[in-house]
C-alpha cells in the first residue's frame, strides 16, 4: 500500500512537472508571443502596431519580474488584472519549483526501491499516458476553447477584473482571447512532443 500511494505520488509529480516546465518555456518565450501575434491573431479595431508591439514586450518583461510597466496605457481594471496574473505565475514558478524537488526525491526513493528497470517503466507508462492526453486534449481544447477560458477566469479571478470592451481595451488588443487559444494549443504541442520524448527514452532506458 505504502509503495503503491509513492508510485501514485511519483506519477502525478512528474505529469505535473511536464506540463508545468513546458509552459515555463512557452511563455518565457517572448519570440513566440510576438510570432504568433503578427501571423496568427487578427487585429482588433484600429490598431498602432507599433504600440503593440511595444506594449506586449513590456508587458512581458513585467509578468517575467524584469521591468515595470508604464501604467498610464491601461485602465484601473486592466492594471488589477495584469497585477492578478503576475501573481498567479509567481505562484506557478513556485509550484514547479516544489514540483521538481519532489520529483527528484520521488526519483531516488523509486529508483532504491524497485530499481533502474521498474524505474524507467513507470517514467515510460508516465509518457505513455500523458501523450494519449495530450493527443485527446488537442482534439477537444479548439472546439471548446472559450468556454475553459472562461471557467480558467471565472476560477482564478473571481472578481470580475477580467471582463473589458475588445474596441477600446489596450489590453484585449495586445491578447485578444484567439492568442490564448494559439498559446493553448503551442504548450499542448510542446508538451507532446515532450511526452513522446520521454516515453520512448524511458521505454529503452528500461530494457
Amino acid at each position: 500500500m505504502h509503495g503503491r500511494i509513492i508510485t501514485i505520488i511519483f506519477a502525478l509529480s512528474l505529469t505535473a512537472g511536464i506540463l508545468l516546465a513546458v509552459f515555463q518555456t512557452v511563455y518565457l518565450n517572448y519570440g513566440y508571443h510576438k510570432w504568433l501575434a503578427d501571423n496568427l491573431v487578427a487585429p482588433i479595431g484600429n490598431t498602432d502596431f507599433r504600440l503593440l508591439a511595444e506594449q506586449r514586450k513590456a508587458l512581458v518583461a513585467f509578468l517575467l519580474d524584469r521591468t515595470e510597466i508604464e501604467r498610464s496605457f491601461y485602465t484601473p481594471e486592466e492594471n488589477s488584472h495584469i497585477q492578478d496574473i503576475k501573481l498567479l505565475l509567481i505562484q506557478e514558478r513556485i509550484i514547479f519549483r516544489y514540483l521538481v524537488i519532489l520529483t527528484l526525491l520521488l526519483t531516488i526513493v523509486y529508483w532504491q526501491r524497485r530499481r533502474r528497470k521498474q524505474t524507467m517503466q513507470l517514467i515510460a507508462n508516465v509518457g505513455r499516458a500523458l501523450t494519449v492526453s495530450l493527443l485527446l486534449l488537442l482534439v477537444i481544447v479548439p472546439l471548446t476553447f472559450f468556454q475553459l477560458f472562461n471557467l480558467f477566469h471565472q476560477l482564478f479571478f473571481p472578481q470580475g477584473n477580467w471582463l473589458f470592451d475588445p474596441a477600446a481595451s489596450l489590453l484585449i488588443q495586445i491578447y485578444p482571447p484567439e492568442f490564448f487559444l494559439f498559446f493553448a494549443l503551442g504548450w499542448l504541442f510542446a508538451a507532446l512532443i515532450t511526452s513522446v520524448f520521454i516515453w520512448l527514452l524511458a521505454r529503452l532506458l528500461s530494457k
